[in-house]
């Protein structure tokens, strides 16, 4: 009940920033479920570095069957290709960024709203203080108590918007985390992709 009592004295500003909050949450556990379902563990990783390296297409295959991760499809289509050696090379590039890209979808509007939030407390700190001066300017009897509750009042908008603004920046950090761990296996799989050719011309 505090907390709803506290929420209304914030203002009108308190909902768009009650939205904000919800709306990195949703983005935050999207891109938790959606990296948890294309990453790859770190044993099955190190099988798959084996496997390239030996070149063996049908192994690589049979784990790919098993559970779906972006190394082991960029792994899979490599070995699958049919086209000459430049080329192989150019289609794995544009598809390991195409998959990079991908890791980074909606999570420019977490940067938005880390920068957002506390501007949309702050406005709410002011329009308040706007309104506590009103007070004053209507009501010459005012004590200067009432002025400076008003006031203290209208910060809670600025704590709630940095509060809102501090939530999305650790979701953003942990979600760049994980998107940084799957760029590494991206690099290594290419890496050991590409060594192969080299491999084999010696």
């Amino acid at each position: 009940m505090e907390f709803i009592s506290l929420f209304k004295q914030g203002g009108l500003v308190m909902y768009p920033l009650l939205f904000l909050s919800f709306v990195s949450l949703t983005i935050f556990f999207e891109r938790l479920l959606f990296y948890r379902s294309i990453d790859i563990s770190t044993q099955r990783m190190n099988d798959l570095l084996t496997y390239i390296k030996e070149a063996d297409a049908e192994h690589i295959t049979s784990m790919a069957a098993e559970k779906y991760s972006d190394t082991l499809y960029v792994a899979q289509t490599y070995f699958e290709s049919k086209l000459e050696y430049q080329k192989k090379v150019q289609a794995l590039e544009t598809m390991v960024n195409v998959k990079s890209m991908g890791y980074n979808e909606n999570l420019a509007f977490l940067s938005i709203i880390i920068t957002l939030s506390p501007l949309l407390g702050l406005l709410g700190t002011i329009l308040g203080i706007i309104s506590s001066f009103k007070v004053f300017d209507l009501q010459t009897g005012a004590s200067h108590f009432a002025i400076t509750s008003g006031i203290g009042e209208a910060l809670i908008a600025t704590a709630f918007g940095l509060i809102v603004a501090m939530l999305a920046l650790v979701l953003y950090g942990v979600l760049k985390y994980y998107t940084g761990r799957l760029n590494k296996k991206l690099a290594l799989c290419c890496v050991s992709l590409l060594s192969t050719k080299n491999d084999a011309s010696m």
